[in-house]
């Protein structure tokens, strides 16, 4: 049942009881109603319910949740920001650079059998949607190896001599803490975003499911 995001806790509940009769209209019996899953609102709002109907089972929607923490990490730690912004960084000057974008390609067909541009996200990264960037980190960290070999071309280095983007972009992909980073925020994303799709496909039984 949609309802305003700003909706206070009292007319949700009412929203929420509405449903549940509607429900269990058939019976009569709002008891036939064993709980309610929300997307939009507090754990506050549910066990309120819970509480006036002890019958009541009430979950916030687990994959809403999750997809939530996302966004709360990508807002709240900035090792998200700092990868997502250095990979746009690198992604940016290699695909806009024909001499650097010429060596990266080669060195990705040596490695992968074919050439491709580094997918950019635009800023901010602290959205409620992650998913751009979590794309551009792994295509930065598909082209790892290629990126490492092409900025340790002889050409790429007489780019380094008149270029300060082109020396900034060689120290950071040879910079050890970078990779980490990078490989850091990519696990903790697609670890949750893997769980996200396990459960829209196996939709798991109440008592399976976490509190969030």
């Amino acid at each position: 049942m949609p309802a305003p995001a700003s909706a206070s806790p009292d007319y949700a509940q009412e929203l929420f009881l509405d449903a549940a009769s509607s429900v269990s209209a058939s019976s009569g019996d709002i008891r036939h109603c064993a709980g309610i899953i929300a997307d939009r609102f507090g754990s506050k709002t549910l066990r309120d319910l819970e509480t006036k109907h002890h019958w009541m089972v009430n979950l916030t929607c687990q994959v809403h949740g999750l997809s939530r923490l996302v966004s709360d990490m990508a807002r709240e730690l900035p090792l998200f920001n700092n990868a997502a912004s250095n990979c746009a960084k690198i992604a940016g000057y290699f695909n806009t650079t024909p001499s650097v974008r010429a060596l990266l390609h080669k060195h990705q067909v040596q490695e992968h059998g074919h050439a491709f541009l580094l997918p950019i996200a635009a800023p901010p990264y602290n959205g409620g949607e992650f998913a751009a960037a979590f794309v551009m980190l792994e295509s930065i960290l598909t082209s790892a190896r290629p990126l490492q070999l092409a900025v340790l071309e002889e050409s790429y280095k007489v780019v380094c001599i008149d270029d300060l983007s082109a020396r900034e972009i060689a120290a950071m992909v040879q910079n050890v803490a970078f990779w980490t980073e990078v490989e850091a925020t990519h696990s903790v994303v697609k670890m949750i975003m893997d769980l996200v799709k396990e459960m829209e496909t196996e939709r798991p039984l109440v008592e399976q499911c976490p509190p969030l």
